[in-house]
């Protein structure tokens, strides 16, 4: 049997679109992620290779973890529904009812649903980009024109 391991980065979170984004580098195992060992924080530059190490970001982790989750709930139950359903002759034992089918389709709607939310929560707020934007040194008012709202309200020092 082939056993593929290594490190790879999965979980990306914390992304400003042409700024910066978050992921985390793992361990795995066929491509799935196991053991986090670093978050990294990467230019959007479309190359993946510069970047600086950070402070280790559950959220980033959560999000590969969920992803995979996610991902092969649905993958796995839509198998599961094709064969009880389309596969299955009428007098298959195995056939499901249509109980079992609404039950499938709302699970695998749960799944889409959980792997959406990684989405919605890969984008980070503006305290938090405003804090991965000092652990690089990169200047804040480039930061600024993505909350242009939240930038107004800011309290001024003097």
């Amino acid at each position: 049997m082939l056993l593929i391991f290594g490190s790879s980065n999965y979980g990306k979170t914390d992304h400003l679109p042409g700024l910066f984004y978050v992921k985390t580098k793992f361990y795995h195992l066929w491509w799935i992620p196991l053991l986090p060992v670093q978050s990294i924080l990467y230019l959007d530059d479309g190359t993946e290779t510069t970047g600086a190490e950070v402070g280790f970001r559950w959220k980033s982790v959560a999000t590969a973890w969920l992803r995979t989750i996610a991902g092969f709930a649905i993958v796995a139950q839509t198998i599961s529904l094709i064969e009880g359903t389309v596969l299955a002759d009428a007098a298959d034992p195995g056939r499901l009812m249509p109980m079992d089918i609404l039950g499938s389709i709302g699970f695998v709607a749960l799944m889409i649903g959980l792997y959406y939310v990684t989405i919605l929560w890969s984008h980070p707020g503006y305290r938090r980009a405003m804090k991965l934007a000092d652990e690089i040194g990169f200047p804040p008012e480039v930061v600024k024109t993505h909350f242009p709202l939240e930038s107004a309200f800011e309290p001024t020092t003097n």
